[in-house]
């Protein structure tokens, strides 16, 4: 259990297959397990997650990417992947992810058009619902596996997907000494844009209480934003 925990916050397993996803004429195969790879994840307890975290003394920095910022968290976690996989899956840039995500045919400037994908496709990557190679986004394994997922089990996914973020192991570890401040976590950001993004941050822990499989509560109404 430790081991696949280990695997998965290093990443190692889905790197591998990620690499595959873009290599000529290879499709998304069932046979890469994955989705075994899943349910394994989604059986371990959160307790044994957290306790992961506790035990590992890797030393995290937060940095400007850990302040996520996005239009719509729909957008971030799900919209985008659905909207490349339909597109075909062929990496597309900042500026394509927006186009894709915006189709509602209103023009917009490719400033505008290229902002939103950015932001988007950022927060998609951190979560690991897409990857990145140079200036192409693709969809990884996870993002791929996360549609057929019920939602009890796609929630679950999205907490341990979220655990494993620097942000989040940053606030829980500061947790088990008494409450978080957020704005002291991100004091290099400028009072404007933790402004702008504290309500994207929050957002990402708020959704951890959809998943109903652990209690939430304790960790969360320590966190001061």
């Amino acid at each position: 259990m430790d081991d696949l925990i280990r695997v998965f916050f290093t990443k190692e397993y889905e790197n591998n297959i990620n690499e595959k996803l873009i290599e000529l004429n290879y499709s998304f195969d069932k046979n890469e397990f994955i989705e075994s790879y899943i349910s394994a994840l989604n059986s371990i307890p959160v307790e044994d997650y957290l306790k992961w975290i506790e035990n590992d003394f890797t030393t995290i920095i937060l940095s400007y990417s850990d302040a996520v910022q996005y239009s719509s968290l729909d957008d971030a976690l799900m919209g985008v992947v659905e909207k490349m996989i339909g597109a075909g899956d062929e990496g597309y840039t900042h500026y394509e992810i927006g186009i894709l995500l915006q189709d509602d045919g209103k023009q917009r400037s490719v400033g505008t058009n290229t902002k939103y994908g950015e932001n988007h496709a950022k927060t998609s990557k951190y979560l690991g619902y897409l990857f990145s190679i140079e200036n192409f986004y693709y969809v990884s394994c996870i993002g791929y596996s996360v549609d057929k997922l019920k939602k009890d089990d796609e929630l679950k996914l999205y907490s341990r997907l979220f655990m494993r973020t620097p942000l989040f192991r940053v606030v829980y570890l500061m947790s088990k000494n008494g409450d978080v401040k957020m704005k002291k976590i991100f004091d290099f950001l400028s009072d404007n844009t933790y402004i702008r993004r504290k309500n994207n941050i929050k957002n990402l822990f708020d959704r951890l209480k959809e998943d109903e499989s652990y209690d939430w509560e304790g960790l969360l109404k320590k966190i001061r934003y």
